[in-house]
């Protein structure tokens, strides 16, 4: 007798009720509800310590730089322009701190082929210009990736090439101190340097100067306490501002030169939308990260990063011009050294007015011992 095998009968199923379905939709739906401020959190957590590593980055490549040099690179150079006549009306800007830095960032065939021979606008330095530079980009921020389009006869009138002349952006910037001013120096322009050079550069509280060189030395408020680099967000910037801002080669205020005269992300507190391009900055919420001269990055709150005293929200015009001194407040006090607001305007605190501990921060020899914050 054959044996046979026997097969288990197949299962019934049944449909699922409405309400079992609803049930199970409710259930995925919490889920969801509960995951995806996780996963958003995660993503904004890797985007902000991938900003900080790169503050550390550039931190830690102006320490060489400066090992190398015996000094900190320079805020922002000046230059004259090739074939033009060489007094003041001939200065084209030219680069700043990052650009001085590629060397030290890994960066050693791109400084290689620059040619400091001239402008880093002109012809033959374009490629370079618009590089993108990973470093030198928050992840965080959506616009920092897009490219300037600027005529290229535009900054550098010697450049012949037709055509556009493409920049890349940084989302990150020199700290200057709490005051914006300006000047130059250059052996064989005119007298070699503005008129109001000495008064502009002791203006100057911060650790990157224009046409000026800072020392390890000259940092005495300690290097815990002193800012060098902050963030610079394009992601608020109005968008008629930001093609002409936040270019990583160059080191005019509002391109890698900040200042902390204004609050952290501005923007927040009613001021002209042009105040963002020369303030710090981010796309990580309410804080900024700044990396200061001892190589460490913080974060600072904009809430707490405010002065003891209002800004005006409206231009003032107090010294007839329209450079950044239009919108500040009464507490502070403008002079004049010259007769050109743009070059010969310098600032002070009005007696019994202090600086807040943003500020205090900025400057390398206010007499602050600040910690803690």
């Amino acid at each position: 007798m054959r044996m046979g095998h026997s097969r288990n009968p197949m299962p019934e199923f049944r449909a699922m009720t409405l309400v079992e379905m609803l049930f199970l939709v409710a259930i995925i739906a919490i889920g969801l509800l509960v995951m995806i401020p996780v996963i958003l959190y995660s993503r904004d957590h890797s985007r902000n310590t991938q900003c900080q590593s790169n503050l550390r980055q550039i931190a830690s490549g102006t320490h060489q730089y400066e090992a190398s040099a015996s000094v900190f690179p320079t805020g922002f150079f000046w230059s004259v322009i090739p074939g033009k006549n060489r007094e003041e009306a001939s200065l084209a800007s030219s680069h700043g701190p990052l650009v001085s830095i590629l060397t030290f960032v890994e960066q050693s065939s791109l400084y290689s082929s620059l040619n400091f021979g001239h402008n880093i606008h002109s012809e033959v330095n374009m490629t370079v210009c618009a590089t993108r530079i990973s470093l030198f980009q928050c992840p965080a921020d959506p616009e920092i990736t897009t490219l300037s389009t600027i005529p290229n006869s535009a900054l550098v009138p010697s450049n012949t090439s037709s055509g556009s002349h493409l920049i890349a952006k940084s989302s990150y910037a020199s700290v200057a101190g709490p005051w914006v001013v300006n000047t130059w120096r250059l052996p064989g322009l005119g007298q070699g340097e503005r008129s109001s050079y000495p008064e502009s550069v002791n203006n100057q509280l911060g650790m990157f100067n224009i046409s000026h060189f800072m020392k390890l030395d000259d940092v005495t408020d300690g290097a815990a306490s002193t800012m060098m680099f902050g963030e610079h967000s394009l992601e608020h910037v109005k968008s008629d501002l930001r093609n002409d801002s936040f270019w990583w080669v160059s080191g005019n205020h509002g391109d890698t030169l900040i200042s902390t005269m204004f609050p952290i992300n501005s923007w927040r507190y009613g001021l002209d939308p042009e105040i963002d391009l020369i303030s710090a900055s981010s796309s990580h919420g309410r804080t900024a990260n700044f990396a200061f001269a001892d190589g460490s990055v913080r974060p600072i709150r904009d809430t707490i990063a405010t002065m003891s005293f209002q800004f005006n929200s409206k231009k003032l015009f107090p010294t007839g011009g329209t450079h950044v001194q239009s919108w500040i407040s009464h507490s502070v006090l403008t002079e004049s050294t010259g007769p050109d607001p743009f070059w010969d305007t310098t600032f002070k605190l009005r007696p019994g007015e202090r600086f807040g501990l943003y500020q205090a921060l900025s400057t390398r020899a206010g007499g602050e011992q600040v910690g803690g914050f």
